[in-house]
């Protein structure tokens, strides 16, 4: 399993970390302008990745597919 990072761009929600599986991925927008995903192999680099992504909302493990937790 890999994982994927959510980036809003306008940082109006949390850099979110999700399963490659879950449904906010495979059914996202193609081509969204406000959204920006990138995929890492292991939980541990899909969290070093969303630290470095985040400017004010924080980041934290998607509640839809993992436990919501901050990091």
């Amino acid at each position: 399993m890999t994982f994927v990072i959510m980036v809003d761009i306008s940082d109006a929600v949390p850099v979110t970390i999700h399963k490659d599986s879950c449904s906010y991925y495979t059914n996202r927008k193609l081509g969204a302008t406000t959204t920006v995903w990138c995929q890492a192999n292991t939980m541990e680099d899909a969290e070093m990745l969303a630290r470095r992504l985040v400017k004010s909302q924080g980041s934290k493990h998607a509640g839809c597919c993992l436990d919501g937790a901050s990091l």
